[in-house]
């Protein structure tokens, strides 16, 4: 064999001698120089298909749909990683037993997952977020429950503010049918107090082209009754409402024992009045019950 023949074969396969070269040089290095003006997505995609074997579940998933796999297989692709296909399918099929079935998946916290022989943290925390993703797709619609008052809107909030160790202040933006258009928190503050800015909620409710808006805060020592400067942030609020013609629709103070609507107790119209005084309201307040808590969706009137 010529030399140069012989090193013409090992530069371009290593192995000439059993027959693994096939393309010429020319067309190896066009396609490298087609591969190269191709966009860095598509080479990288490109580099990690052909890394990777093809995981069935994967393939199931991509080109039929995701109601054809099993939920072992389901929970499979929430844990695998290159070259793990099949332990992935293991660590799936012992977390399903443990937990007797998939619905038991929600029962489970962090810590009880990580239990699991072969389940580690970095697995235990998808499955997490799989099923917090999972709890606020299926969860209450907004838009089409706002309707409902302020439990509906204590309710969205409970599980965010309800257990705070600080006093923090959240509004929801609302359209002219009461739907929400965003929730945010808008203050922080310390243990019994939060300063609230009123021009900060109407900018922000001018730039959402909001037409109401509900105050929400929690209470961290579980007391439901509003304390004075409550009444004195609510009142600021009813007052710049009216002058933008924003108004305030309820204040709703919640804590881990329940929540209290100022509306549903007649505060919002005493703290309309331009002229109300902390004696007047502190006799409401004296009379206000406030709304316990029963279960996540039915908490109930105390006597």
């Amino acid at each position: 064999m010529d030399m140069s023949t012989q090193t013409w074969g090992r530069g371009l396969t290593g192995n000439l001698g059993k027959g693994s070269w096939q393309l010429p040089l020319t067309q190896q290095l066009s396609e490298k120089s087609d591969s190269q003006s191709q966009p860095l997505e598509l080479r990288l995609d490109r580099i990690r298909r052909s890394d990777q074997q093809p995981i069935a579940p994967r393939n199931t998933l991509e080109r039929i749909s995701a109601n054809k796999l099993t939920d072992v297989e389901l929970l499979a692709l929430l844990l695998v990683a290159p070259r793990m296909e099949q332990g992935a399918l293991k660590i799936a099929e012992s977390v399903i037993q443990f937990t007797k079935g998939v619905r038991g998946l929600s029962d489970l916290s962090l810590r009880q997952l990580l239990r699991i022989k072969g389940l580690e943290r970095q697995g235990a925390s998808r499955i997490m977020a799989a099923l917090e993703l999972a709890e606020r797709i299926h969860g209450p619609h907004p838009q089409a429950q706002a309707g409902e008052g302020p439990r509906f809107f204590a309710e969205l909030l409970r599980p965010t503010i309800s257990e705070d160790t600080v006093e923090t202040m959240h509004v929801f933006f609302l359209n002219q049918a009461m739907g929400i258009i965003a929730e945010k928190e808008v203050f922080k503050g310390g243990l019994n107090r939060v300063i609230v800015d009123a021009r900060v909620i109407f900018r922000i409710a001018l730039e959402l082209s909001a037409t109401q808006v509900i105050l929400c805060h929690n209470h961290p020592s579980g007391n439901l009754k509003p304390s004075e400067p409550d009444c004195a942030c609510t009142s600021k609020v009813i007052e710049v409402g009216k002058i933008l013609e924003i108004p305030l629709v309820d204040h709703i103070i919640i804590s881990r024992e329940g929540y209290l609507s100022m509306k549903a107790e007649g505060l919002m119209d005493a703290l309309g009045s331009p002229d109300w005084s902390w004696p007047t309201v502190e006799r409401i307040i004296r009379n206000a019950r406030g709304n316990r808590w029963v279960s996540a969706s039915k908490p109930q009137r105390t006597i």
